[in-house]
């Protein structure tokens, strides 16, 4: 297992290698080490949403032009890198910085897959409680997704997903995340003890 994992933290790193400098910024912008940091998140994430509104494009348009972006800076982007970011600027504290963002990355990455298969997944809990906790969320998702305007539901998705990182190292909002999550636990462990 911890074998499989260092292999595929090594194989993350080096898919990751061009783009090392501008992960170490993201970061630390995610992570509100800059005092600044949250007003450009909010900002970007607002002006990003303006102008798909103002734009009103159809999701297919949509789609095609977000990829067409992501191929692109695919594609520019390491050999702009190497003349805006000196490698031999690179030193070991940076490395060392990459290697927790690549490891949180990963991270991340098997409690998504972990998360998903627990919900969709899970062969072995075909209670009755488990089937109604998930029809109840995915009924519940559905009626606020016709209720809701889509835009302004990704637009709040995406600031929450932003925020997130900075928002989850205070001391006041963890403790009442804490707080839901033990309450949340609290029903879980309770449906599984009838």
């Amino acid at each position: 297992m911890l074998e499989t994992k260092k292999k595929d933290f090594n194989r993350l790193k080096s898919n990751l290698e061009d783009w090392r400098e501008l992960l170490v910024i993201f970061h630390d912008l995610l992570q509100w080490k800059l005092p600044y940091s949250p007003v450009v998140i909010a900002s970007s994430v607002t002006v990003f949403f303006s102008l798909l509104w103002w734009l009103n494009l159809t999701v297919v348009t949509q789609l095609a032009l977000l990829l067409l972006a992501a191929f692109v800076g695919n594609f520019c982007y390491p050999s702009i890198a190497k003349i805006v970011f000196k490698p031999e600027k690179w030193a070991g504290v940076q490395e060392k910085h990459l290697d927790i963002v690549v490891g949180k990355m990963l991270d991340l990455s098997e409690s998504v897959t972990g998360c998903w298969n627990s919900f969709f997944w899970n062969q072995h809990d075909k209670s009755v409680a488990h089937i109604v906790k998930v029809s109840a969320a995915l009924l519940f998702m559905a009626w606020i997704g016709a209720s809701v305007n889509n835009l302004l539901l990704c637009y709040l998705v995406s600031m929450t997903l932003g925020l997130w990182p900075g928002l989850s190292q205070m001391e006041e909002f963890q403790t009442k995340l804490d707080m839901i999550k033990s309450k949340i636990s609290f029903f879980n462990t309770h449906d599984k003890t009838k």
